[in-house]
């Protein structure tokens, strides 16, 4: 007989109210586990995991476990566990002031807690005891309206966001996502002069041209011609509709571009103070084409740590690759942003899907969905992108100029286009935690959209 007990380590996680408990163990075969929670039953079994389901929000657990190996020694292990309570969604809890539902129209919650602890797939979060859950609004049309600048625009959801802290670090953090009800015009992703990608613009989202559009900073930004010269006084996507003024905007290939007024419609101070400045997540998921790739992996790989550029210094394409082309920019790419306004992910679209079809639709890549999946979309049916492209802050890896727009026709799909394209454009942005919904009785339904403000 072998006569040291095996070394255990439990790791207790959660899934909403789901508590994981998984063993990791060394030394000798193991021969059962015994879990027990709060001093209750014990389940005998062989697996290093179980799972105690639906225990309640704002409850404390104790779970013990007891690993006997095969030749009868045994070690014990206990941890405690809290499972908080539902957060609140701009003031308003989650679970009663807004309930969530399983079907129809309403706030869903959205787990991302796949993983154990035999193969290391958890995330950092789950190890530390956090769960990367969320709140979206999905189904035809749920009551997310808000009235923001003075505008329509709607509620995607509680998400989980990179978050600068005060001490330099960055926190995963729960801030309320918004887009814009109407498009602000159409206008390129980015585009280029002709010596660079051939006129048709970079897919590197910290110096697209729309990028310095939407946000603030550029306000000195230069025209650039079709052959890369900078006019010595016109200014182009000058910060424009953060400061709400008029201009030029580039809205075609070969850097061409139109005339765009925002006056009036631009970034208000009121709201400016509202916006969360976020880490977006800008990576791309190595030559793989999205379109095709079911959106709930969708959401994984738009938090890619890679955006990899697939040529070289010479201009050559790397071989082996059937979806790379030649490149000329020398821009280098990178899986992060820093800023105040973007777009919204295909995720974001896929995840406003709602009703009995939502499972099957989150399961399909979008260039799969039916028209099925489309008509049980907020984004779909709230005219947001229909007919339209929407421009993704989501770059596809294998051409160095193409970005993903989300094109919603008859079906609803997604598909790739050329960054210089002037497609519709739909900002979107992170609401700060002091923003909150007034108590002046709306619903958030269309005809009475909830109203904001900050709460110090």
């Amino acid at each position: 007989e072998i006569l040291t007990s095996p070394e255990v380590e439990l790791v207790l996680s959660r899934c909403s109210d789901d508590i994981i408990a998984s063993v990791k163990t060394s030394g000798n075969v193991i021969d059962t586990y015994e879990y027990t929670l709060d001093s209750e039953d014990t389940i005998t079994e062989n697996e290093a995991t179980h799972t105690f389901t639906d225990q309640g929000r704002g409850t404390t657990h104790t779970i013990k476990v007891k690993v006997t190996d095969v030749y009868g020694n045994v070690t014990e292990k206990e941890e405690d566990i809290e499972i908080p309570e539902y957060p609140t969604l701009l003031g308003k809890k989650i679970g009663t002031d807004i309930p969530i539902v399983t079907n129809g129209d309403g706030l869903y919650e959205v787990t991302h807690c796949e993983g154990t602890i035999e193969n290391d797939e958890l995330t950092e979060v789950q190890k530390e005891g956090f769960l990367l859950e969320e709140y979206r609004y999905a189904g035809s049309n749920p009551d997310n309206y808000i009235t923001f600048n003075n505008e329509t625009w709607r509620i995607i959801g509680l998400v989980n966001v990179l978050v600068p802290q005060d001490d330099g670090t960055e926190k995963v953090e729960q801030r309320v996502k918004i887009v814009k009800d109407e498009s602000i015009g159409q206008y390129s992703w980015d585009t280029s002069s002709s010596d660079i990608n051939s006129g048709y613009g970079v897919n590197e989202w910290s110096q697209a041209d729309l990028m310095k559009l939407l946000n603030p900073g550029y306000e000195n930004n230069k025209l650039e011609d079709t052959n890369g010269t900078l006019s010595a006084t016109e200014l182009v996507n000058n910060s424009l509709y953060w400061t709400g003024g008029n201009g030029n905007c580039y809205n075609d290939r070969n850097n061409a571009t139109i005339s765009c007024n925002f006056e009036g419609k631009g970034m208000k101070e009121e709201s400016k103070q509202m916006i969360e400045d976020v880490i977006w997540n800008t990576g791309s998921y190595h030559l793989t084409n999205l379109i095709n790739v079911p959106i709930s992996k969708t959401y994984e790989y738009e938090r890619e740590k890679t955006s990899e550029k697939l040529c070289d210094e010479n201009d050559q394409s790397l071989a082996g690759y059937e979806y790379v082309y030649s490149c000329t920019d020398k821009i280098e790419r990178k899986s992060s942003w820093l800023g105040k306004i973007a777009l919204i992910y295909i995720s974001d679209f896929g995840y406003s899907v709602g009703n009995d079809i939502r499972s099957s639709c989150l399961d399909k890549g979008g260039i799969s969905w039916d028209k099925e999946c489309a008509s049980n979309s907020w984004i779909y049916k709230s005219e947001l992108t229909r007919g339209q492209f929407t421009l993704n802050v989501q770059p596809f890896s294998g051409k160095a100029w193409e970005i993903y727009f989300i094109y919603i026709g008859v079906q609803g799909i997604e598909g790739q286009s050329a960054s210089f394209k002037g497609n519709d454009v739909y900002p979107s942005l992170y609401l700060k935690p002091t923003v909150q919904i007034q108590n002046n009785g709306n619903s958030g339904n269309a005809s009475q959209p909830y109203s904001l403000e900050i709460q110090n």
